[in-house]
């Protein structure tokens, strides 16, 4: 009778499922030989030269090392979501704050109320650049305003935002990144 040598190596790194416990099992040399039968000496020898112990180390790492980048994926999705979500709340806010400071400009007020509104508007513009991804100086983009972007579009895909909502805080810029999002 004829192994299937590369049928019994498989099964040995990288195991099977127990349909009774539903656990993963990692039979041993002796198992092996049993399911394809071969002599425990014959799976031995076999193993050794193949190395086959070594390929089951590799193989876990490699298992290890998956789990590991799709809990981290996870993860980030979820803080990359929160974020943009909590970017647009503030957004919106600093938007209605300087939306009413400026029409207290219209009123006649006095020097000194004049410059708390100056600052108010001031740190209203410099916070939404900031949530922007954009530094406080205006002529210079940060790096993450790519970033951003990406997100951002992604939240209008999953309808978290609408486009009119994009199109208030961004104005002009807004139609490039509708149409990234496909809206």
């Amino acid at each position: 009778m004829r192994i299937d040598w590369i049928a019994a190596r498989r099964y040995y790194v990288e195991g099977y499922l127990d349909p009774e416990t539903q656990r993963h099992v990692f039979p041993t040399l002796e198992e092996v030989a049993a399911k394809f039968g071969a002599s425990v000496s014959a799976v031995r020898h076999r193993a050794a030269a193949e190395r086959w112990t070594e390929q089951r180390t590799q193989f876990l790492h490699a298992i290890a090392q998956r789990s590991q980048e799709e809990a981290a994926r996870r993860i980030a999705e979820e803080i990359g979501e929160t974020q943009v979500t909590l970017a647009v709340r503030a957004f919106r806010r600093f938007l209605e704050i300087e939306e009413a400071a400026s029409s207290l400009l219209s009123e006649s007020l006095g020097p000194r109320n004049l410059k708390v509104l100056a600052e108010t508007l001031k740190t209203c513009f410099e916070q939404q650049r900031l949530i922007l991804g954009m530094t406080l100086e205006r002529t210079a983009l940060d790096v993450k305003v790519t970033d951003w972007r990406v997100e951002l579009a992604e939240a209008l895909k999953r309808r978290w935002i609408s486009a009119d909502e994009v199109r208030k805080a961004l104005g002009e810029d807004a139609e490039e990144l509708l149409k990234q999002a496909g809206i």
